[in-house]
């Protein structure tokens, strides 16, 4: 079993105190290959005044965390858009929320818990997933997350061997999640064409509109007369993409849907925002669910595969018909699924303890009735 590494101090809880982590750039070739971060305790209490000044003159009762953050953006244009979708807060630290900067979720799938790498936190060896390694190494990339914007991790930022600690700091995170001001979405690392499966979901979102479908029904018709018309091997590449481990895990389902649709989607260097993505799924649901199958079988004979095959349709349908819906509800502040629909959806989703198919989503819940279930 893993000690407790020397940088986890007691959590004050009084405080509201999580753990947030930066990715240290690389200075040096010698740590070119290791990434390197640094740990810190901060309060999710400790508001800066020119927001703590917001929330105080948005005169309402029910202070939805995602409403709340939709309007703060609005009345700040000086944030400027991510060229992924969203915002990107991290140009502008003068407006971050809280004295200490803002922070991100990391949402992503644990993977092999046997196929570990070593990374270093506050000169501390530690290991954690590839999955995990390779996640932090493309964020590294990008630059995002060096100063005063950070990033919380579950695995790294609860002490796991701490029982008392990941009990309750698992029982907070509807509010790390919801208060968090976006969230990444790891799918993996770039392979089987994921690049191009971005890149057609993001050409699909383009059609989206239900008021004036023409330019969605027309390009049906494309379709059926050249199956490439969008891009050779780009519906082989998304069905692959959704043949990945992370659409059937069951901590998704909440970290999307408190993150609501302030999430962008991560796969290699590649990026699209949670929204654009759901938006393409709309198209292939509404309009394309009889053509996508010939342009997939398109896409297989000319990379010269034979035998049998199908689309993940579950996940297909878990995105659009459970995932999307649910994302909208807290960005709206409407009241969330009731207890048996959320059961439903934990009992045909992964986890490595079946506790987890009630304790993984008391964020969903009623906050009364998560309130009476303590994880243990």
């Amino acid at each position: 079993m893993r000690k407790s590494s020397s940088f986890y101090s007691i959590l004050d809880e009084d405080k509201n105190h999580i753990r947030l982590i930066s990715i240290l750039p690389v200075s040096s070739p010698e740590n070119q290959s290791v990434i390197h971060c640094t740990i810190e305790q901060v309060s999710l209490s400790d508001f800066a005044l020119p927001y703590r000044q917001f929330v105080s003159a948005h005169n309402t009762t029910e202070r939805n965390t995602r409403k709340l953050l939709s309007s703060w953006i609005k009345i700040n244009s000086r944030i400027s858009n991510h060229p992924d979708g969203g915002f990107d807060l991290s140009s502008d630290p003068s407006l971050y929320r809280y004295e200490w900067g803002d922070y991100e979720t990391l949402s992503y799938t644990w993977g092999d818990p046997t196929d570990t790498r070593g990374i270093v936190i506050d000169g501390e060896g530690f290991r954690v997933t590839a999955n995990l390694e390779a996640a932090l190494r493309s964020l590294r990339l990008k630059h995002r997350f060096e100063g005063r914007y950070r990033l919380w991790v579950d695995t790294i930022c609860i002490d796991q061997e701490n029982l008392h600690e990941r009990a309750r700091q698992v029982a907070k995170m509807r509010e790390i999640y919801a208060i968090s001001f976006a969230a990444v979405g790891w799918l993996g690392e770039e392979k089987d064409g994921s690049e191009q499966a971005l890149e057609l979901l993001d050409n699909l979102a383009s059609f989206y509109d239900p008021a004036h479908d023409f330019k969605a029904k027309d390009l049906v018709e494309k379709l059926k007369d050249d199956p490439s018309y969008l891009g050779t091997g780009c519906w082989l590449a998304l069905c692959s993409l959704f043949e990945r481990s992370y659409w059937s895990r069951l901590w998704v389902i909440r970290e999307i849907a408190m993150s609501s649709s302030d999430m962008i989607m991560h796969c290699g260097g590649k990026s699209l925002s949670w929204e654009r993505l759901c938006l393409g799924m709309g198209i292939i649901h509404r309009y394309l669910w009889q053509v996508k199958d010939s342009c997939l079988a398109y896409d297989r004979q000319v990379a010269g595969l034979n035998g049998p095959w199908r689309w993940p349709v579950r996940h297909l349908n878990k995105i659009w018909k459970d995932l999307y819906p649910i994302s909208q509800l807290e960005r709206r502040g409407e009241r969330h699924l009731d207890f048996m629909r959320l059961l439903d959806l934990a009992s045909v989703s992964e986890c490595s303890d079946p506790r987890d198919r009630v304790f993984g989503l008391l964020a969903l819940m009623d906050k009364r009735l998560a309130a009476r279930i303590s994880p243990n």
